[in-house]
């Protein structure tokens, strides 16, 4: 990746941050009350990957982070590989390469092996269940 590319992707968080939370304030109020539920929820009564990531969401932009590790650990966890995303494209901009994140192929299959385990175990322990 070249740096013009790594120093654009470096600023998005400079914009994307501050309007987090006028963005889930907005969508709290006037979209979400028109969405429909979860359709896996509805049809099938248990947890998809997604169910409370709107919740973990709302609780991020409040800064409430156990609340959101509550609602939804995925969320969280995919916040901080974007988190390490970003730091490598800032310190590249700054002259230094660093890998944070792994390039294996066996990391993001781990990864997603995680997340799906932990999708079928929040279906059966009540605490992993989002509010």
């Amino acid at each position: 990746m070249n740096r013009r590319k790594s120093l654009i992707i470096s600023l998005i968080p400079l914009v994307a941050i501050p309007l987090f939370p006028a963005v889930t304030g907005f969508y709290r109020s006037y979209i979400a009350p028109h969405m429909p539920p979860c359709v896996i929820r509805l049809f099938f009564g248990v947890y998809c990957p997604g169910c409370g990531a709107t919740h973990c969401m709302y609780d991020l932009a409040q800064f409430r982070l156990l609340s959101a590790l509550h609602n939804n650990l995925i969320i969280i966890a995919a916040a901080l590989l974007l988190l390490l995303y970003w730091l490598q494209n800032l310190l590249f901009v700054f002259g230094k390469r660093v890998k944070l994140i792994p390039a294996s192929d066996s990391f993001y299959l781990a990864a997603v092996g995680i997340a799906l385990v932990y999708t079928v175990l929040r279906n059966f322990f009540p605490f992993l269940a989002p509010v």
